[in-house]
C-alpha cells in the first residue's frame, strides 16, 4: 500500500477505506461512466479538496458541489466520499495524487 492510502486510512479510517484494499476491478463498477466535471470534482477530492475548497476553486456554489458528489455516489454505488474516492483510484477513473497540502490536511481532519 501506498503511503497516500496509509495517511487517508489514519485520517478517515480503515473502516471508510476498505473498497481501497481491493486490487482486483468488480464486475459491477467495470462500466462505470461519470461525467467530465464529475471526474474533475473526483479528483480535486483525491486531492484532498473539501466540498467548500471545491467550490471556491471551480466558481461553483457549495450546493452544485454537493449534488455533483451526490450524482457521484449513485453512479459508483457509494454511501461516502472516503469510498468513492477508494473506488475511483481502484477502478483507475481518477490518478493517485500525494500532493496533499496543509491546509487540505487540517480540513478532513475537522
Amino acid at each position: 500500500m501506498s503511503n497516500f492510502s496509509d495517511l487517508l486510512i489514519r485520517i478517515l479510517g480503515a473502516r471508510h477505506l476498505q473498497l481501497f484494499n481491493t486490487t482486483q476491478k468488480s464486475s459491477a463498477t467495470s462500466d462505470i461512466a461519470i461525467t467530465n466535471r464529475e471526474k474533475e470534482i473526483l479528483n480535486l477530492l483525491v486531492e484532498g479538496y473539501s466540498y467548500k475548497m471545491i467550490a471556491d476553486k471551480r466558481i461553483f456554489s457549495y450546493a452544485t458541489v454537493n449534488k455533483h458528489i451526490s450524482n457521484i455516489d449513485v453512479r459508483l454505488q457509494v454511501n461516502s466520499v472516503a469510498a468513492a474516492v477508494s473506488m475511483a483510484l481502484r477502478e483507475g477513473l481518477v490518478q493517485e495524487c500525494y500532493s496533499l497540502s496543509i491546509l487540505s490536511l487540517l480540513e478532513l481532519l475537522q
